[in-house]
């Protein structure tokens, strides 16, 4: 059986399920043997629409058995338990192994708390081999690179930040499914002052700040672990700061992690006042954002509108008063190799700011991986002081991107050594009676391939 486009996968939420979703298919399946020890061997890659589920915060045990789904034709209305006996009558045997080479047109998306919404959704490359049948066989081996993705942090219906997903993230099937591996970083980048908190420096200027998230250990059992980084400030500034962040106890560093998640700055105890007033802005546009997001973003779309609230710069260390800023912004990816990203809004009461605040980034993806990018774009500049006035930087850019675990993979990747392409192997195809009453392959164009 070959095939363009065939529908493998589609599936809906239920108890202890450990995915659901809908799975399309390019490739070809062949079948051997008698009915009671008939085996079906898929080789294929994922198409566009491929959308699979993990319930990570609802799976607790999983039936292997009913991961295999039948339909009969001849009675379609049947009860379970006829399907049941059926199945056992005529398949006592049944045994499916997929090679599946995953691409980039297949989103997972894994649910970490149905109850707040918060999920880890992304897409990537790799290669997943399962064997499933009908005695409680589910296994699963192979690796899923991730390549882009977001990490939705939400808590207590008050805390609503996406957190971007490095590329080279990983989870790794080893045999039982439910205890993969999982390796992933999520960052949600601030800008802040470190004045606030290191009063011994001359400048005022923002720095980037990463907000880090790592996901590790089995897949439905994941620990999580945050972490601050400094990238691109100058090293008397980024060795400080780090000392201060790691020299101190944990609970300090939680203490800074959630101060710059909320608020966009460090937490000072002298400027006590300030902190509270800008966590409590904060915490209060993400309640709004959270409520934007579930009646305006629902569903698997390329646009995405977002409502962003700046806390301005307020402290008695520098003196400074730069005022809010409020705007809407924009996620649109136009095709498989264009995505836009921008905003618009206004100032909040400063004088020296214009009416309108405009900024705009657009990103080519030159290559079918996504690794090779151009980019244009237009940004505001920082306000670093109260009467500073305000400007914008307008510029091209060009990056390249590799991962590699080893210089063999890095030549590979640059095309200087040719990777070794082991065919698999499989049985000739059977004639085998009967098989179209007993499974249904359903194919999405409706025609046989």
């Amino acid at each position: 059986v070959n095939t363009k486009n065939l529908l493998v996968l589609n599936t809906v939420e239920k108890e202890n399920s450990v995915y659901y979703g809908t799975g399309f298919l390019e490739g070809y399946a062949n079948l051997y043997g008698p009915t009671d020890k008939l085996v079906i061997n898929v080789v294929g890659k994922t198409k566009r629409g491929t959308y699979l589920t993990i319930p990570v915060s609802d799976v607790k045990t999983a039936e292997s058995s009913q991961l295999i789904r039948f339909v009969n034709k001849s009675n379609p209305e049947e009860n379970e338990e006829t399907r049941r006996q059926y199945i056992s009558e005529k398949l006592k045997g049944l045994s499916l192994n997929f090679n599946i080479d995953v691409t980039k047109d297949a989103v997972v998306e894994m649910v970490l708390d149905k109850s707040t919404g918060s999920f880890l959704r992304g897409s990537g490359t790799g290669n997943i081999q399962i064997a499933i049948d009908t005695k409680d066989k589910f296994e699963m081996y192979g690796d899923f690179i991730v390549d882009n993705g977001v990490y939705n942090f939400k808590y207590g219906g008050f805390i609503n930040k996406p957190f971007i997903v490095r590329r080279g993230g990983s989870i790794s099937w080893s045999g039982d499914p439910l205890t993969a591996d999982i390796n992933i970083e999520a960052v949600y980048r601030v800008s802040a002052n470190p004045r606030s908190l290191l009063e011994n420096i001359s400048s005022s200027r923002k720095i980037p700040i990463d907000l880090v998230t790592r996901f590790s250990g089995e897949l439905f059992n994941t620990q999580r672990e945050f972490d601050i980084e400094i990238p691109n400030a100058s090293s008397t500034v980024a060795s400080e700061l780090a000392f201060r962040l790691n020299s101190d106890n944990l609970n300090n560093k939680t203490v800074q992690f959630i101060s710059l998640l909320i608020s966009g700055s460090f937490y000072n105890e002298s400027d006590l006042g300030v902190n509270s007033s800008t966590a409590l802005y904060g915490t209060g546009f993400d309640i709004l954002s959270n409520a934007f997001d579930n009646i305006f973003n629902q569903g698997n779309n390329r646009f995405k509108l977002r409502p962003e609230y700046t806390v301005g710069e307020r402290g008695k260390v520098d003196n400074l008063n730069i005022e809010d800023q409020l705007a809407i912004g924009l996620d649109y990816q136009l095709n498989d190799r264009i995505i836009i990203n921008g905003k618009v809004g206004v100032p909040m009461g400063n004088s020296n700011q214009t009416n309108i605040i405009g900024e705009v980034n657009i990103e080519f993806l030159l290559n079918e991986e996504g690794t090779l990018r151009s980019s244009i774009f237009n940004r505001q500049n920082e306000i670093q002081y109260s009467e500073e006035e305000e400007g914008y930087t307008q510029g091209v850019g060009l990056s390249y991107q590799i991962d590699f675990d080893n210089s063999k993979e890095l030549l590979q990747k640059l095309g200087l050594r040719k990777k070794k392409v082991i065919d698999p192997v499989i049985k000739p195809l059977d004639t085998i009676e009967e098989i179209d009453r007993i499974i249904d392959f359903k194919n999405k164009n409706k025609r046989n391939e």
